[in-house]
């Protein structure tokens, strides 16, 4: 039992070690993106001077304060599917630049430096590099660089000043609109990767660490009351109950601890020589041991709790041979229940987590298409009266769409029945009102508004198998494609589409009209075009988080073909801000720069503040969703384990309880089924009530849980059959020998 015990102490660490890493790796990334501050938004800028001499007044400002300002970027890499934070920075305080980024070799650039030299976390081997970042993370890919080399980026957006003191970032702030020429405000925290912040790393590091300790409890409770009888007997030779508790079983908790610590050490000395070349060993080791320090304590505290059960240890019991078998039994049922129902959630959330990630990985090569395509991040902060400005800005969107269009932009906008399908179908389950929505209803059917771009790049067929083929500006009328199963119901959706589209074209004007007291004037009748095609076609949505079960795809979906002209100016506002709309790039790297000259032509300069990769979402996400499967796969391993120990002991227990029983069973020829079908009926009834409670409470699908469920309960039946069989016999034997 001791031998066991070590292992599972030494797993307890293990699993700590692990956690206070990822940990570790956390707040890394947290730092380097400055997701724990907040930062200074620029909003608009004169147009006086050119980019490069706002920046150089920056780079000026930073030494004359003594404090470093950054600007943060996020760039797709054409051959990974990572991203690279590139980091703009102004350096005032060069020590305080090498705390917050310590060079492995090489030296921070300065004014001798080159605007295109910069620092990287990796060895490229470029000659412009002058430095190598030392950072403890090997999944990281970061560069930093002069703040001069910013002026192919917007230069509104997000600045950070490196600085606790409150009233040193609102000088900066103050200067930045003063001298620079900048219109700033409060903003929040990085936006682009502030999944980071919201990751729950540290829910999962204390969901983790208290299952570990609990794991401990557990252990140390079932060493005592499997070694009763020893106890007692040191009680019967004068120990008293404090003398058991701190002298002997305080002392072995130490050795066990000690020596777990001292094999985790050595494992984890292993473990970074591989996973990241020993990179701030020193920084990392320190805050580790410290941890693992802590953690001992803890544990050693925990494992004393069990020990309290040394007051109820009773010399007579020992005299007539009793053991607490009755408590034994109790604490295993109990425990057994509770961690099962853990086990099977968590295992549920494993298997839709994988086939989630499965998904995303079956979907790559359209993945890799989007690192040439980004989308539009709006200002939101409008001054003066909202309708005129969401008009004009309308007007303006609806130009850069037509400008971004004629270069292969791609539109893709899911109706509100797609985006919010998981939703409505609850509300629907609730309400019974399932069948209310028709399924080619234009906002909450199965419809996608597209462009010709999305049709070239994702092939659409006509009924006689031939390609569809729109042109990009083809009139001021609407095509729609529709699935030849709904041609039996071609007037009702005449019908509801010219409704809808006589709306949708002109509400912007009318709303216009109406807030400047204009009188609104009666429309022309708009027209519409329907083009019959194969049913059950599949469209790609290009959103991660939507289809998932059809693998991010749109099955038998009417699509409405958009043009430049053929919609109202909030229709292509709401395209442009709500991420439906990606212009293309031909240089993944620098997607504002080649996509300014257009932003400027239709007067949205002041507006339209970054232009990030359209890659950066599915990245973010699989970011999340490998976190999500990574925490929770460890989750399922501990509860498996402590659900594995609990069995253990619960038929360690039957058979102690039992042993009479079972020797007499045995000697008159009762083979193994008879012997021992009670407990084998009692466990399947056990698994029985959790797979009908599970189908009850709809954790899961039916095939998942139909998968899972069967799977434990067999692998349970497999321990209970080889402990049984391996146990059984000792216990004949000391039976006969009258133990």
């Amino acid at each position: 039992m001791k031998k066991i015990l070590i292992t599972l102490v030494l797993v307890a660490y293990a699993v700590s070690s692990f956690v206070f890493t990822k940990h570790f790796e956390k707040k890394e990334m947290v730092n380097i993106n400055f997701s724990d501050r907040n930062g200074i938004q620029v909003v608009e800028l004169n147009k006086d001077e050119r980019p490069e001499d706002k920046l150089r007044k920056i780079e000026e400002l930073s030494k004359k304060e003594k404090i470093n300002i950054y600007k943060l970027s996020y760039k797709p890499i054409k051959t990974s599917k990572k991203q690279k934070v590139i980091i703009y920075a102004a350096i005032g305080d060069e020590t305080q630049f090498k705390q917050k980024y310590p060079l492995e070799w090489g030296k921070i650039f300065n004014q001798d430096h080159s605007v295109v030299n910069y620092l990287s976390s990796r060895d490229t081997k470029d000659k412009e590099q002058v430095g190598k970042i030392n950072i403890f993370s090997p999944e990281l890919m970061l560069e930093i660089r002069p703040i001069e080399a910013a002026k192919d980026e917007n230069l509104r957006g997000a600045y950070f000043v490196d600085s606790n003191n409150p009233n040193v970032v609102q000088k900066v702030k103050e200067k930045l609109n003063t001298e620079i020429g900048f219109k700033t405000e409060e903003s929040e925290r990085a936006g682009t990767m502030n999944i980071l912040e919201n990751q729950g790393v540290d829910k999962y590091f204390i969901i983790v660490l208290t299952i570990v300790l609990l794991l401990i409890f557990l252990s140390f409770l079932y060493y005592i009351l499997l070694n009763y009888k020893s106890l007692a007997i040191r009680k019967l030779f004068g120990y008293t109950d404090r003398e058991l508790i701190f002298k002997h079983l305080l002392k072995e908790s130490i050795q066990i601890h000690t020596l777990s610590l001292m094999v985790v050490i050595i494992g984890q000395v292993i473990y970074l020589f591989f996973y990241n070349g020993m990179s701030k060993f020193l920084d990392f080791g320190s805050t580790w041991i410290v941890w693992q320090l802590i953690f001992s304590g803890i544990s050693i505290l925990v494992s004393l709790l069990p020990c309290l059960m040394i007051y109820h240890i009773k010399i007579l019991e020992l005299l007539k041979n009793k053991k607490p078998l009755k408590l034994v039994q109790f604490l295993n049922y109990s425990s057994k229940f509770i961690f099962s129902i853990f086990l099977i959630i968590f295992s549920f959330n494993l298997i839709n987590y994988y086939q989630d990630l499965s998904v995303q990985n079956s979907n790559q090569e359209k993945w890799d298409t989007t690192k040439n395509y980004s989308f539009y991040e709006y200002q939101s902060n409008i001054i003066g009266d909202r309708t005129n400005w969401e008009y004009e800005t309308g007007i303006k969107s609806k130009k850069l769409f037509g400008i971004t269009n004629q270069k292969g932009a791609l539109l893709i906008k899911p109706s509100d029945g797609i985006t919010y399908k998981k939703q409505l179908e609850y509300n629907n389950s609730l309400n019974n009102t399932i069948g209310d929505v028709k399924e080619y209803d234009p906002h909450g059917g199965n419809t996608l508004q597209v462009n010709s771009n999305y049709l070239h790049d994702n092939p659409v067929y006509d009924l006689n198998g031939k390609k569809i083929n729109i042109d990009a500006d083809y009139g001021d009328y609407l095509v729609i494609l529709v699935p030849n199963k709904y041609r039996s119901n071609e007037a009702d959706i005449l019908k509801m589409y010219k409704e809808w589209y006589q709306f949708t074209r002109f509400i912007d004007e009318d709303k216009h009209k109406e807030s400047i007291g204009e009188k609104i004037e009666p429309h022309k009748q708009v027209e519409i075009k329907l083009t019959y095609i194969q049913d059950n076609q599949k469209h790609f949505l290009y959103n991660p988080m939507l289809e998932v079960k059809n693998q991010n795809y749109s099955k038998g979906a009417i699509l409405i073909v958009v043009n430049s002209e053929n919609m109202g100016g909030d229709s292509y506002l709401s395209y442009l801000t709500g991420r439906y709309f990606f212009p293309k790039v031909d240089n993944p790297s620098q997607p504002y720069k080649e996509l300014k000259e257009d932003i400027k032509i239709a007067g949205l300069q002041d507006i339209i503040l970054t232009t990030p990769s359209l890659y950066s979402i599915v990245d973010d996400y699989l970011f999340k969703l490998k976190s999500e499967l990574q925490f929770t796969l460890l989750f399922v391993t501990l509860l498996l384990s402590i659900e594995i120990i609990i069995t253990c002991f619960t038929i360690l227990n039957y058979l102690e309880r039992n042993k009479f029983i079972h020797a007499v069973q045995r000697i008159n020829g009762f083979d193994f089924y008879k012997r021992h079908s009670k407990i084998c009926i009692l466990l399947s009834l056990f698994w029985l009530i959790i797979y009908l409670g599970a189908l009850t409470f709809k954790l899961a699908t039916y095939t998942i849980i139909s998968l899972i469920i069967p799977v434990y309960w067999l692998v349970e039946l497999l321990i209970v059959y080889f402990i049984i069989r391996f146990v059984e016999k000792k216990k004949n034997k000391d039976v006969l020998k009258g133990a």
